[in-house]
């Protein structure tokens, strides 16, 4: 029966518009992060100033930027570290917000208040002012500080959600039953509980994913993340502001990519909500 289920669900979200359309976009992504070195082997940092602003060509499949680097290298070697941003700023998020909240759900009144109240005070900031100024406090910008300060930022909304769901299945009787049988309380609380919390933090994961892209790049596009030269898309969307008049394609073409990435990712995460039950997820 549960096989049935899970094989219903599968075939619910690939059978999805959004799912097939979400996955399509996202499998692409993916496939020119990993064959970047392939399809793009020149050196995104590779300066040849005799070829700058360059449009479309044989030679340069997108053209080239302002130093003359040639904007498809930096484009598909720039979707590597767009991702492992997004990706690690996911993990910290998760690794620390998924315990925290747990604690707060299967804790006493006292641990739960006080975890709710760093929650809830994280939760008044807005998440880019939040992250800023988690940047400044962290020193020098760079891509590591922006990762870091990304995933401080999504430690209270895994939290939160982990909590909700934890208060909610604590008063079933499937944990009534295991206090009975004396299971520990870790187990109990990791092992049993948390597993039925996976489906809506599976969704809200995804979600989450496309929005800490759209924080990265837009801490990077105020100089706040990853610097020159580092082909990462938001630093490519502020290198070509100064040329957005005369050469829109320094700005657009990365602007596309970071559109595009987001959009198939909300996308499957919205297929996800419906393939998985549809429940209701609040990320923040």
């Amino acid at each position: 029966m549960a096989n049935q289920r899970s094989f219903s669900r599968v075939r619910r979200f690939l059978s999805s518009p959004q799912g097939a359309i979400g996955t399509a976009i996202v499998a692409g992504v993916l496939v020119i992060a990993i064959t970047a070195n392939i399809t793009a082997p020149q050196n995104p940092s590779h300066q040849n100033i005799p070829e700058r602003l360059q449009g479309p060509n044989a030679k340069h499949f997108l053209g080239t930027d302002e130093f003359g680097r040639d904007l498809w290298s930096r484009i598909a070697r720039g979707s590597r570290l767009t991702l492992m941003c997004a990706f690690c700023a996911l993990g910290i998020g998760l690794f620390f917000g998924v315990p925290l909240g747990v604690a707060a759900g299967a804790g006493g009144r006292t641990l739960d208040l006080g975890i709710s109240a760093v929650f809830d005070t994280m939760l008044a900031f807005p998440g880019l002012l939040l992250a800023m100024a988690i940047v400044a406090v962290l020193g020098a910008p760079n891509l590591e500080n922006t990762m870091l300060a990304v995933g401080i930022v999504y430690i209270p909304r895994f939290g939160r959600l982990v909590r909700a769901q934890v208060l909610a299945e604590r008063q079933k009787e499937y944990v009534d039953a295991a206090r009975a049988l004396c299971i520990g309380r870790l187990s109990l609380w990791f092992r049993h509980v948390l597993l039925n919390c996976l489906t809506p933090l599976i969704v809200a994961s995804t979600l989450s994913l496309a929005t800490a892209i759209l924080e990265a790049a837009s801490l990077s596009f105020l100089g706040l993340g990853a610097q020159p030269p580092s082909p990462e898309w938001g630093a490519m969307l502020n290198s070509g502001r100064e040329y957005i008049f005369t050469d829109p394609q320094l700005t657009y073409i990365p602007g596309v990519a970071i559109m595009l990435t987001v959009l198939g990712i909300n996308m499957v995460g919205d297929a996800l909500h419906e393939g998985l039950g549809g429940r209701k997820v609040k990320t923040g």
